[in-house]
């Protein structure tokens, strides 16, 4: 299988959904095809996250604020992306991790809300330094299981393993996790799969989806360069002929190829239509539009500057 610079997939969903699963049916079938993957399982990675993964995880005598978790969070996320996933991504290799951004967008965000409305500043304040310009962006995988399969599967793990500080968050927190996930199923470069079906089948879907998200890719490069030939063929031509009309200097971004490829615009319609709208589903007032437009703004320009677009 060829490797190229766009296979940068990340795994999420709520608890028990079968993310982690798949994530390592993934990297095992890609092993079986000649390819090594860089496999990260969040929280953790590095040394330092490791040792961050089990103070996240463990109950504490004390409470833990929810701004004190998302730093938590973004602190080993910073060190991932610092370490390993930017210099794997330079050398061309796949990249495979077990939850990413949405995890704690949806886990140590959304879910406090209630008590803590100025947590999205802080999340995507922080985000520009942590994910240090990443590009290209990860494609996310969002694996969605009945809700009734994911408390049988958590039930059994209680009984044969205990659960971690996370798992055990009451029920009322676990709707509103779910709730967040469904807002972003819709995002940029997201796709959902089915966490029923049998998992050979899901990773077919993945590395399928993978595959046709590059040849995307490969289409839009040819067709930039096509262009630019075409206008220099013109300006050839344009050379031999007197005119007062300058000559055509091809000017191009990658978001000007097509407009399924115009990331920036792409992040921005998600940016107002589901980060944004989502969160607030209040009857609108005065005071709510000014709100939401300041949150617009902030999840706008942090949309430009994480992809240094």
């Amino acid at each position: 299988m060829q490797v190229t610079d766009r296979n940068f997939i990340v795994f999420e969903g709520p608890d028990f959904s079968g993310k982690s699963t798949l994530h390592k049916a993934v990297a095992k079938r890609l092993r079986e095809q000649g390819v090594e993957p860089v496999v990260i399982r969040e929280p953790g990675g590095t040394e330092l996250g490791e040792r961050l993964r089990k103070v996240i995880l463990s109950e504490y005598n004390e409470t833990v604020h929810p701004e004190t978790d998302i730093l938590m969070h973004m602190a080993y996320r910073t060190q991932n992306v610092r370490e390993i996933i930017s210099p794997a991504l330079k050398e061309g290799r796949w990249v495979l991790v077990d939850r990413f951004l949405y995890s704690t967008w949806c886990l140590n965000v959304q879910r406090f809300l209630d008590t803590h409305p100025q947590l999205p500043d802080l999340f995507m304040a922080l985000m520009p330094t942590v994910t240090g310009g990443i590009i290209p962006e990860p494609l996310v995988f969002i694996v969605k299981t009945p809700k009734e399969v994911r408390i049988q599967r958590r039930d059994a793990r209680a009984e044969t393993e205990g659960l971690d500080r996370m798992e055990l968050l009451p029920e009322e927190i676990q709707v509103r996790i779910d709730a967040s996930y469904e807002q972003l199923e819709q995002g940029p470069s997201t796709l959902v799969i089915d966490g029923m079906l049998p998992i050979e089948e899901q990773v077919d879907f993945v590395l399928n989806a993978v595959k046709e998200h590059n040849e995307k890719i490969i289409e839009a490069s040819k067709a930039k360069e096509r262009l630019k030939e075409e206008i220099n063929k013109i300006n050839e031509v344009v050379k031999d002929e007197p005119s007062t009309q300058p000559s055509i200097e091809p000017d191009f971004s990658e978001d000007q190829i097509e407009d399924e490829f115009d990331l920036e615009t792409t992040l921005v319609q998600y940016a107002e239509q589901n980060i944004v709208d989502g969160l607030f589903d209040e009857v609108p007032t005065a005071e709510l539009e000014e709100t939401k437009a300041h949150y617009k703004e902030v999840a706008i320009d942090i949309a430009r500057d994480i992809y240094r677009l």
